[in-house]
Formats: C-alpha cells, structure tokens, sequence
C-alpha cells in the first residue's frame, strides 16, 4: 500500500540494476524455497481444517510446533512476496516502503504493529486510527475500528472480525 506522494518523492534518477536484483534474489530463496518448499514440507501433512477438527488429539509440542511452522510459512511468504515488489521496483528506480522490519523480534503487541505489514499499519493509521480517534477522542476506539478496518481488509469474514477484536485488545 504506497501513496502517490511517496512514489514521487523517492523516484530515482536512474534503475538501481545491482541492489533490485539482489532483492529480487533474497524474495525468491523466502517465497519459493523457505516457504514453498522447505516449511511447506513440514506441514504438507496436516491440512489446517483437518488439523481444527483433530486438534484434541495432537499433542501440547506438536501443536505448538505446527502453529509456529504455520506462522513461519505466512511470514516467509508474505515478506519473500514484499522483497520481490520492492526490487522490480528498484530496477524501474522506484524505492518504495519497507513493510517488514524484523517483526519476530518485538517486544510487545504495538512494536509487533509497528514492525509488521507496515504499509497497512501506516496506511490505517492515517486514514482510520487518527480520523477515529479525532472525532470520538477516545483511543480505545480509534483502536477498535482501525483494527476492524484491517481485518475486514484481509476478508469479509467472520474469522477476520474476530482477528481484528483480538489485535484491539492486545493492544
């Protein structure tokens, strides 16, 4: 998620060929080795509505171990994804905004926010968090709706909405 306004303030006079393509590089090995290939290796098995309907039959440690390989495969995807973007866009002397920077290493649910998918968290931020919070003057709302907003963003789906509250509240 960009601005026009970004686009054109951090054009570059020339295609940056070297560091665009060695980001390219870097998104590839994330999206189709890490991802695609080694930790969908580990979880191939377990197919995620099979694995709802059994989950009282896995083990505390496996469960566990799933969960934190299920995440792994989002963020290698999503990020492997990101890097590509950025460096087809070096290569075009584009530099647009970085939307990782090592989220796993927050400390706490609002470093996390500001770490990860961090054009989103601009992006609603500004146009949900602030406008909210300067109409009802009340944080916690502000909160509430921006993390509805990115919910419902990702799917209109019940799931969602409820992924949204649960963030909220974290926060």
């Amino acid at each position: 998620i960009e601005r026009f306004e970004h686009f054109v303030q951090h054009r570059e006079d020339r295609p940056l060929w070297q560091e665009g393509t060695q980001r390219i590089v870097i998104g590839a090995i994330k999206k189709w080795i890490v991802a695609d290939w080694l930790l969908q290796w580990w979880i191939k098995p377990w197919d995620p509505t099979v694995l709802v309907a059994q989950v009282d039959t896995i083990g505390f440690l496996e469960l566990w171990f799933l969960l934190i390989v299920f995440f792994l495969q989002l963020y290698f995807d999503f990020s492997g994804y990101c890097d590509l973007a950025i460096g087809t866009c070096l290569l075009f002397g584009l530099r647009i905004a970085e939307n990782f920077s090592w989220p796993l290493l927050a400390s706490n649910v609002s470093d996390f926010w500001k770490r990860w998918h961090i054009s989103l968290s601009n992006w609603c931020q500004r146009y949900v968090y602030l406008p909210v919070l300067g109409l009802t003057r009340n944080p916690y709302i502000a909160i509430g709706s921006t993390f509805v907003v990115m919910g419902v963003w990702h799917a209109q789906a019940w799931q969602w909405l409820c992924w949204g509250l649960w963030h909220a509240l974290g926060l």
